[in-house]
């Protein structure tokens, strides 16, 4: 019987081991499968989901998505009163002041929260990022409105632009092409309208209606294990949208000119500066005097070239400047 009962010991003792090391191999599987990806490709698609969370068009349970998906990459969610230094901009009502301005700014952004950790030259860094989101047209980081702009003369078709979007940052004064530019022919033909290039146009005129979002990025740094505070390190932006144009012309058929009505719409893209950790790393260490990483414009022109919105995106040095 003593035998019988250390045998039973004996077996127990050898299944909790091996329970012990499948959970070992599980978890290391699972961690092994929810990092395949590299950081480059992670950092690209955080990027989407923001941009799509940023666009004026999305359903709450849209939201609801990308925030999950969003939690997977370690963002999550929180409250401005969270927010390192936002806390003093804000009263009991949730009302905040800036720059002698009383804005209401409970509701207009959304704030999100990452923490990693990050080596350079050996040495691991803490390093937390604060993201805020616009969350309707009365935040700062948020841009809408509309124009009409008008060609009475004769243009050939793919002589005529329709739309081009460029940007400038705050360290090069030269306008860059965000998107690629939409003559009154590629608008024609993506409608699927009988057209040439050389289709003879005239009196166009097209109503834009256009849609900016901002996103800004601050990034907290210590060194890993330290008792002091996290400093700001690094602020940048990334700016979104699109535009909508309502245009009609009037097309030459070989006898006469017939009116065209056609509809388009337009994603500007993402402009921003690139940045990383340790972009922020080296200004905590004093090895740069540069943590800012801003788009500056982003300039949108219409018909002939005629200026429809040129948006600076905010450019916030702290997390006060939000609302």
């Amino acid at each position: 019987m003593k035998m019988f009962k250390m045998l039973i010991n004996k077996c127990l003792a050898i299944l909790v081991c091996f329970l012990i090391v499948l959970g070992s191999v599980y978890e290391l599987s699972y961690t092994v499968a929810a990092s395949t990806a590299e950081p480059a490709e992670n950092e690209t698609h955080v990027e989407v989901l923001f941009e799509e969370l940023s666009g004026g068009e999305i359903t709450d349970e849209e939201i609801a998505n990308i925030n999950e998906e969003l939690l997977d990459y370690g963002y999550e969610e929180i409250e401005a009163e969270e927010v390192p230094g936002y806390r003093n901009v804000i009263n009991s009502n949730g009302i905040g002041t800036y720059s002698g301005t009383t804005t209401t700014i409970s509701g207009n952004v959304t704030w999100y929260k990452s923490s990693t950790t990050t080596t350079y030259n050996g040495v691991n860094y803490f390093v937390e990022t604060y993201r805020a989101v616009p969350r309707n047209e009365r935040s700062n980081l948020a841009c809408q409105g509309k124009i009409s702009k008008d060609a009475k003369a004769t243009f050939s078709a793919d002589g005529l632009n329709l739309l081009s979007i460029a940007g400038k940052t705050v360290v090069s004064s030269a306008y860059k092409a965000v998107s690629t530019a939409m003559t009154v022919y590629d608008a024609l033909k993506a409608t699927k309208q009988a057209i040439t290039k050389t289709t003879k146009l005239k009196n166009t005129s097209t109503y834009y209606s256009y849609d900016i979002q901002t996103n800004v990025i601050f990034k907290f740094v210590k060194k890993k294990g330290s008792n002091k505070k996290t400093k700001l390190s690094l602020v940048a932006n990334t700016t979104t949208g699109h535009v909508t144009m309502s245009s009609s012309t009037n097309k030459y058929t070989g006898t006469t000119y017939k009116k065209v009505d056609f509809y388009n719409k337009k994603d500007i893209g993402t402009w921003k500066v690139p940045y990383s950790n340790k972009d922020a790393i080296k200004y905590f260490l004093g090895k740069s005097t540069r943590n800012y990483f801003f788009s500056d414009t982003i300039r949108i022109k219409g018909l002939k070239g005629q200026t429809v919105i040129k948006y600076a995106p905010l450019a916030s040095t702290t997390t006060a400047q939000v609302y």
